[in-house]
């Protein structure tokens, strides 16, 4: 999974073919979950388009650290454990 959002990214960023799927919550209710934009916001936040992150979604303030901490746990477990 985290190998085809890495190439929908980079196919994005190389020619702006947008390859992530559409939100099942917002295609099935026609709303928006508090989860919609955080790919975006994802995005925009490796390009530090700060602003960009924020508007998308501000919610990547707070999951993108928490992500990030985890990734380094796992990471640093795997290595020196």
């Amino acid at each position: 999974m985290t190998g085809y959002f890495l190439a929908a990214w980079l196919f994005e960023m190389a020619g702006g073919a947008d390859l992530v799927p559409p939100c099942l919550w917002k295609s099935m209710f026609n709303a928006s979950c508090p989860g919609c934009g955080l790919n975006s916001a994802g995005e925009l936040l490796m390009v530090l388009d700060l602003t960009g992150a924020w508007l998308a979604n501000p919610l990547i303030y707070i999951v993108a650290p928490i992500v990030g901490y985890i990734v380094f746990k796992e990471v640093y477990n795997a290595r020196f454990n």
